[in-house]
């Protein structure tokens, strides 16, 4: 699998090529005991492993992820031909989603909010409530010579018992790979006259059996995570089903995350940050733009120190200084709120003072546009 990466910004003449960083570091875990797979994800290493959050209709969210996450995530409402129209969603769930890798092993883990869990037939999949994790096989092709991905999703069968489905189903039949699906605290599965917490995910997936060789070779990883939330009522005219996605939805899209499992980034030592260096405060842009009131700012910085963000008006005015406070050198976001600016064209850039000589590092200047 290839990646292409396009930024304006650098041309024949901007200097040495910026590093371009992974989507997101998979953490080695081998400085923790080995969890047992059991839907608890309540060990030490589940603990202090990185997450990220999957949402329904959460944009602000889906915005701020890394590389092609923003453009490529989504969601998906599907018609269940119970009425004209699809009816509202009336309780999102989300899942707080963690992994690490030990040896020749693959942890995913995912703690999901539901307020009404359901179990159903793979048959009535629209309706589902469950995770599925996308995969890349690194030795298996399509007949156009493209990466074929596994699809590894655990669902609630229609009695409420855990259901592998997919290629979760062989992996576990033909080799040591472990999964479980649990509800969480007093979640009762389809009793809709309670109100549930929701469910916990858990897999230990073989690497080996998806092309891997022992000691994971280039230890790249593509993959993609979908939430899907299905919620029945006494009326059928109200039921609905949701699907959504972290980069990737299922085995032929949209995209997969470009991932580093990673030796030398133990679980618990720091957080998601790629160590990407660069020599200059680099500015990644800000996304959406055009936005309304809100979007998100990417930059680099060569040291550590006080950031802030400063915006001018076309008239080269000051309007908006924001301290950031003090940050590590590297990779940052930044989210900036405009809802007392109006509607215009508008310049920032980011400025980092360096605590050990008080000199100002300024970085280039950028354009967003403030639609309301």
């Amino acid at each position: 699998m290839g990646r292409v990466h396009v930024r304006s910004d650098v041309t024949v003449n901007s200097g040495a090529v910026p590093a371009v960083s992974p989507d997101w570091v998979v953490e080695n875990g081998d400085n923790h005991p080995t969890p047992t797979i059991d839907g608890a994800l309540d060990e030490q290493v589940w603990l202090e492993a990185d997450s990220f959050v999957i949402r329904w209709n959460d944009s602000a969210l889906r915005n701020s992820y890394p590389g092609a996450g923003p453009w490529r995530s989504g969601q998906f409402q599907p018609d269940l031909d119970t009425i004209p129209g699809l009816p509202p969603v009336l309780d999102s769930a989300d899942a707080a989603i963690k992994m690490f890798f030990r040896d020749d092993w693959l942890y995913l883990g995912a703690n999901v909010n539901d307020r009404l869990v359901q179990g159903v037939d793979i048959g009535s999949f629209d309706r589902i409530d469950g995770v599925r994790f996308i995969v890349g096989d690194r030795d298996a092709v399509d007949g156009d010579n493209r990466m074929l991905f596994r699809m590894l999703l655990a669902m609630f069968d229609a009695n409420g018992n855990p259901s592998p489905q997919e290629y979760l189903q062989v992996m576990l039949d033909s080799t040591n790979s472990e999964f479980s699906i649990a509800p969480k605290g007093a979640t009762t599965i389809n009793n809709n006259s309670d109100v549930d917490e929701g469910f916990v995910v858990e897999m230990k997936l073989d690497l080996t059996y998806l092309g891997y060789p022992s000691g994971l070779g280039d230890n790249l990883l593509f993959m993609g995570v979908m939430l899907a939330d299905g919620d029945s009522f006494t009326n059928p005219d109200n039921d609905y089903g949701t699907r959504t996605w972290w980069f990737r939805e299922h085995n032929n899209g949209p995209a997969a995350a470009w991932m580093v499992m990673d030796p030398n980034s133990p679980v618990g030592i720091g957080d998601n940050t790629v160590v990407s260096i660069p020599e200059t405060i680099e500015l990644h842009g800000n996304y959406p733009n055009p936005f309304n009131p809100t979007t998100t700012i990417r930059y680099s910085t060569p040291i550590a120190g006080k950031v802030s963000l400063q915006v001018y008006n076309v008239l080269g005015q000051e309007v908006v200084k924001i301290n950031s406070g003090k940050e590590t050198a590297g990779s940052h976001e930044l989210n900036f709120n405009a809802q007392s600016l109006s509607s215009g064209i508008y310049f920032y850039k980011i400025q980092v003072e360096n605590p050990a000589s008080g000199k100002l590092l300024n970085s280039k200047i950028a354009k967003m546009i403030l639609l309301k």
